[in-house]
């Protein structure tokens, strides 16, 4: 299967040769595929070699990976979910009113000296306490954005000990602190994701995700958040609101 004198590159001829397996019906939607040791062992390749062909298939959309269950063959594309970003913007309102069921998943969450950065959007001094939290959030279970969040450690006391509260990030806070965030600016840059990122969004690393760094003030001008949002760039389209 793999001709070590045509020239193509390892990995590009078995994208080829999995390519032509799908289109002639030997692999059919839904279908799993050999693991990649297993694929190393068919076309005598190195892992690494196995891994690069993997991701450019997963890139064209071909095949996706179930983390702890394996690689299959795409169904349909995945459609695009239209989320809107406006100044008052609800994650789990906001895909509740669309018909789909959201979720959130605390993946951190602690109290951290914020860096430069940081303090500059919550425009505190840099160093000053601030509380990190980092959520995934899922869409009828799939995982659809990572949302790294801090807030002045001050305006936020026990925020910590409640993690297990949380599910409406805003309900929340408006629960307990009486805070309410109004969006104040937004940013978006295409970027490819960590490995971290990657691995919790379940996409290969060659995928696009969309990073939107917002800021939000309370109802008194103080800004209470600063959020750095990575949306999966094969299930989002973004919609900016300027109500």
């Amino acid at each position: 299967m793999i001709d070590k004198n045509s020239g193509l590159s390892y990995y590009r001829q078995m994208m080829e040769y999995i390519q032509k397996q799908v289109d002639g019906g030997v692999y059919k939607p839904g279908d799993r595929l050999p693991s990649e040791k297993e694929l190393g062992a068919i076309f005598h390749v190195n892992r690494h070699t196995v891994r690069q062909a993997m991701m450019e298939l997963a890139g064209r959309g071909l095949i996706y990976t179930e983390r702890g269950k394996g690689t299959f063959v795409a169904r349909n594309k995945p459609e695009l979910i239209d989320y809107k970003v406006s100044r008052r913007t609800r994650f789990t309102h906001n895909i509740m009113d669309v018909g789909l069921i959201p979720g959130a998943r605390v993946l951190r969450g602690m109290e951290v000296a914020a860096a430069e950065r940081v303090a500059g959007n919550l425009r505190l001094e840099t160093g000053a306490r601030v509380v990190l939290l980092e959520m995934l959030r899922s869409i009828n279970q799939e995982p659809f954005c990572i949302s790294t969040n801090y807030f002045p450690a001050h305006l936020t006391p026990g925020l910590l000990t409640r993690i297990d509260e949380i599910s409406s990030l805003y309900d929340f806070l408006d629960k307990h602190y009486g805070l309410r965030p109004t969006r104040t600016y937004s940013t978006f840059q295409a970027t490819f994701p960590g490995q971290d990122d990657a691995a919790v969004l379940e996409i290969p690393r060659n995928q696009p995700v969309l990073v939107v760094e917002s800021a939000m003030t309370g109802e008194d001008g103080t800004v209470i958040q600063y959020s750095v949002t990575r949306f999966r760039g094969d299930r989002s389209k973004i919609s900016v609101g300027f109500d």
